[in-house]
């Protein structure tokens, strides 16, 4: 029931039926989607145990991040109450993604949302204003596509959100897959195409090369990621330049002009108070015009979720957000799939999830959207589901061929297990006894059940190498956060001037 939930959650987070149809405006299903999930989780049919919610370095790092949220916030009360319900997104999506079977239908639903708003976009464009508002909302900024959701209201915001379907595509539909699969895989990435173009969103443009590009790259062996790289910075960089807007991409154009100078106020607003002035209170004051003497000003976004986490959770907050999408990463590089071309996929797939996120959380304003706590659960779930494997297959947990199961009637009741698909030679009224508990007794066909949490691959032999943090991921992670720092500073300084 937990995964039902799990599943209803991201179709309410991504398509938004609350905004979509009108009488249902207003109400707060998301809140009691979660509440839902919260119930299921704790009534598992496997039972719950506080320990599972920190299995892995992902849950540990998470769970401090959440802590120095609170932390950071001038009333914590307050704070901790927002701060639960991105706990309860993570932790119910790590948990109920235990099978493959899970991930493989969660993702083509996570797939399904993003062209959903795809489709419900470029209708608009066909007059179809199948999101009441959409068509007007489009032409208040003068032809560029957006949608009259909460979450894709603005060009920006819905370019950046359909733009990751065309490497997510790449990586669920086409890498490994059928010919169908492929064909879905290009009208996918035809609709998304379409889509982003309408928007004329340059930094969606610039998130979609780059993201598609490492998504191309992932796992294969060297020279052909040299290969990919060389043709995505010559013919990549070059088709995406002939894209609308593209050729204002310079410090002088009004928009990237305010938006530096905003990171610059942000960087300073973080280095001195430390800690930030708390979560979601961050707002750059800019001066507008002069007229007549007097002084406008107008508040801005930071248009940048590394700078607002930087202004508003201080330097303890951004270690913990830039640590997070290190952490993933490091898992899905160090989860081994064993040749299983499902998990292949999944890990393929949440990789895309991860770098496309961490591009447009410099462009755009996602810091505290549920995507983020709900791709990072899916990541902690596929740690989980791999260690499960790879614990498994070890010597010592595999059961003998023959042991003792429960008793019953006037023998013992024995179970036979099958290595390696093979039942050992014994007679048949020990087979009897061993099958039905009795001598004499009827075998019964066993009656179904649920989906089972533990999977017995046999054959697969996958492998976790990274269970807890050391001394590699303490010099990573300050790397990682120096990076950023870095960057921040590049950005806002040097890069448009050159």
């Amino acid at each position: 029931m937990d995964f039902f939930f799990v599943i209803l959650l991201a179709i309410f987070w991504f398509v938004r039926p609350q905004d979509v149809i009108p009488g249902l405006s207003g109400f707060p299903f998301v809140r009691y989607i979660m509440m839902g999930a919260l119930v299921a989780m704790f009534r598992r049919e496997e039972g719950f145990d506080w320990r599972t919610l920190f299995r892995n370095p992902i849950d540990i790092l998470l769970a401090c991040y959440l802590g120095w949220i609170v932390y950071a916030a001038d009333d914590h009360i307050d704070t901790a109450k927002k701060v639960f319900d991105f706990a309860a997104f993570y932790w119910c999506t790590a948990l109920a993604l235990g099978t493959t079977g899970r991930f493989k239908k969660y993702l083509s639903v996570w797939l399904a949302a993003l062209l959903c708003i795809a489709g419900l976009a470029v209708a608009s464009l066909y007059g179809l204003d199948l999101v009441m508002g959409t068509i007007e909302r489009t032409s208040y900024f003068k032809g560029r596509l957006a949608l009259m959701t909460w979450l894709h209201n603005n060009p920006n915001s819905l370019g950046h959100g359909v733009v990751i379907v065309i490497p997510m595509a790449y990586a669920w539909l086409w890498r490994g897959g059928t010919a169908f699969r492929r064909a879905l895989c290009l009208i996918a990435c035809g609709l998304a195409g379409y889509c982003v173009y309408a928007t004329a969103s340059k930094g969606a443009y610039l998130v979609g090369l780059g993201t598609l590009m490492a998504a191309m790259i992932f796992g294969r062996n060297w020279k052909l990621q040299v290969a990919i790289v060389a043709l995505g910075l010559t013919a990549g960089v070059a088709a995406i330049k002939m894209l609308p807007r593209m050729d204002t991409l310079d410090r002088n154009e009004g928009g990237i002009a305010g938006r530096l100078l905003i990171w610059q106020m942000a960087k300073s607003t973080m280095e001195n108070t430390g800690t930030g002035v708390g979560m979601k209170q961050y707002r750059a004051v800019v001066v507008s015009e002069v007229r007549k003497g007097a002084t406008i000003t107008e508040s801005r976004d930071t248009h940048g979720s590394y700078v607002a986490i930087g202004a508003e959770l201080g330097y303890g907050g951004l270690f913990c957000y830039v640590g997070l999408i290190y952490a993933a990463l490091r898992a899905l590089f160090q989860g081994k799939t064993g040749g299983d071309p499902d998990l292949d996929r999944i890990r393929c797939t949440l990789f895309v999830l991860i770098i496309g996120y961490a591009f447009s959380a410099w462009m755009i304003n996602k810091e505290y959207h549920t995507d983020y706590f709900l791709m990072l659960g899916a990541v902690s779930g596929f740690h989980r589901l791999v260690c499960r494997r790879a614990d498994e297959s070890l010597p010592e947990n595999k059961a003998s061929p023959l042991e003792l199961a429960s008793f019953g009637g006037f023998a013992p009741r024995l179970a036979l297990q099958s290595v390696g698909g093979s039942v050992p030679s014994l007679p048949a009224w020990m087979m009897e006894i061993a099958a039905t508990g009795r001598l004499g007794g009827s075998i019964s066909a066993p009656a179904s059940s649920p989906e089972p949490m533990v999977e017995y691959e046999s054959g697969t032999l996958a492998r976790m190498t990274w269970r807890k943090f050391d001394m590699l991921d303490g010099v990573m992670l300050i790397a990682c956060f120096q990076l950023t720092l870095y960057l921040w500073e590049y950005l806002s300084t040097e890069f448009f001037s050159l």
